[in-house]
């Protein structure tokens, strides 16, 4: 879902620093980090930005969005995995283990 600038709160991407927390004790996370969480994302999950005029920036909503889409990656298993897990458990039942 893009950023609706009616209607969610826009923050500069610089200062979306303040509402995350570090894991660095007290330190507030670097201004590469939430860059790069805009750019290329984390986990494949990138956070929305609108570049307006010279700044760039994201809105409280969509930082929200983001740490619940990065928290239900937590939850779930890839397709992959889930897969693989399946042809393992299909190979030792013929095995008979």
């Amino acid at each position: 879902m893009p950023i609706d600038t009616s209607s969610e709160t826009l923050i500069r991407l610089i200062d979306a620093r303040k509402y995350l927390p570090s894991t660095r004790a007290g330190k507030q996370l670097g201004k590469a980090v939430i860059f790069r969480w805009a750019s290329r994302g984390c986990r494949g999950v990138v956070l929305e930005s609108i570049r307006i005029g010279g700044g760039k920036f994201t809105s409280l909503q969509a930082i929200q969005r983001w740490l619940d889409a990065l928290n239900s990656l937590e939850h779930e298993q890839p397709q992959s995995i889930k897969s693989e897990n399946q042809r393992i458990a299909d190979q030792l039942t013929a095995m008979g283990v």
